[in-house]
């Protein structure tokens, strides 16, 4: 089985309940229109323009102010990189025409279509395993509630499975989506090997998520859970005012369970009743304090977070 193959399916089947358990609420959240054209970095000049030329995934009823959701503020962010690059806008329109391509409900056919290319990706030892998975319940339960589309079912894959894309465009708006674990498959087809010998434009959408978690701020998108609530609290904790630094503990060196965070601040202080401040502000913390002629010169602040 390919590399990429396996990680996902290996995913799937540690993460097979919670994924059941969350994906109809996600869904439904990210569909939910409520990010404002100012939230997203738009001019109300080029909304105007845009949706004359039919570059929004979905129409603004007449009369109505803009609104977007997760999808549409993603498709939107990658509109705004296009143009940075001067990509013509028929070609974002081409490129933004593929990407909302429906997928349609999973019938039986189109299930039938997924377990043998899985199966046809897998080991002879893997197989047993990966046969379970695929014809469970659960799995086959979860096929059948997906009616999205192309972007859709990326997003959620970067969100539920913690997986890298890119979007290669080229100026006529021929596309390629790269998966960053699947490169070993690329060399397998045609037009993914003509595709990449040429020249073409690479946006992240791993970078486009970030620029949103700014925009969008921290505490909606880990109700989206584009963040965990750990790697919520690693973020709050760097963006704390003076931090230079945020030492991270693991539990048993886990990367995904976080034990506790470590902020480190360093400042000038003016007396010793800002000490006192700094005691009693709360939590358990180590304090270095640096004395020259007398006077407090410079303090090392080193606060403690356990996490839950």
């Amino acid at each position: 089985m390919k590399y990429g193959v396996r990680v996902d399916i290996q995913k799937l089947v540690q993460n097979t309940d919670e994924i059941k358990d969350q994906y109809a609420k996600l869904v439904e959240s990210i569909k939910e229109e409520k990010y404002k054209v100012g939230e997203l970095g738009l001019k109300p000049r080029w909304v105007v323009h845009w949706e004359e030329k039919g570059l929004f995934i979905n129409d603004t009823p007449k009369g109505k102010w803009h609104s977007f959701n997760l999808i549409e503020a993603f498709w939107i962010k990658i509109l705004l990189k296009f143009r940075s690059y001067n990509l013509p806008l028929d070609s974002i329109k081409e490129i933004k025409n593929h990407l909302v391509f429906n997928l349609g409900e999973v019938n039986d056919d189109v299930k039938e279509i997924i377990n043998e290319t899985v199966l046809s990706l897998s080991k002879k030892e893997e197989k047993p395993e990966v046969q379970a998975l695929l014809f469970s319940n659960d799995f086959q339960e979860l096929l059948s509630t997906m009616n999205i589309n192309i972007l859709e079912m990326f997003v959620l894959d970067m969100i539920i499975l913690r997986n890298e894309f890119r979007l290669l465009v080229k100026e006529n708006g021929e596309l390629l989506i790269q998966k960053e674990n699947y490169q070993d498959l690329y060399s397998d087809t045609d037009y993914a090997r003509q595709f990449l010998a040429g020249s073409y434009l690479s946006v992240s959408f791993n970078e486009i998520l970030g620029e949103l978690i700014d925009d969008l701020g921290v505490a909606e998108v880990t109700k989206l859970r584009i963040l965990t609530p750990d790697e919520a609290a690693v973020i709050e904790a760097i963006r704390e005012e003076e931090v230079v630094g945020v030492n991270v503990k693991l539990k048993k060196g886990i990367v995904s369970s976080l034990f506790g965070i470590d902020t480190i601040k360093e400042k000038k202080l003016e007396s010793a009743t800002r000490i006192t401040e700094l005691i009693s502000s709360g939590g358990y913390q180590d304090i270095t304090i640096k004395i020259e002629g007398g006077n407090i010169v410079y303090c090392k602040n080193v606060g403690k977070k356990r996490l839950k």
